[in-house]
């Protein structure tokens, strides 16, 4: 979750309030959402080879998560990767990796 999301639902339930009268008004209507694009705290970027490696073995390894072991969530992920690069991510995932 991103902190524009955060301010989304904080300006949802705080509009609810004002109107169910339970705030004399929104006290966060003021805020603003951040730019993703200039706003560089976090710089995003595809994964290397090395760490979609460690992701897909502490899938592999994991507990259950939403109903699935770790050994069927792994190949999710690989698919997930696969077809996020061939339908042209904003930035193509440069390499793919076969485990």
């Amino acid at each position: 979750m991103t902190l524009n999301h955060y301010l989304t639902v904080t300006k949802t339930f705080c509009n609810w309030m004002a109107t169910e009268k339970r705030l004399s008004a929104n006290p966060v209507a003021h805020l603003s959402k951040l730019k993703a694009e200039t706003d560089r705290r976090i710089e995003r970027h595809p994964y290397s080879v090395e760490e979609l490696a460690l992701v897909l073995a502490a899938a592999e390894s994991g507990g259950i998560v939403h109903g699935m072991t770790g050994h069927e969530r792994a190949p999710v992920y690989r698919r997930h990767n696969k077809r996020l690069a061939l339908a042209g991510d904003s930035k193509p995932h440069p390499r793919l990796i076969r485990l």
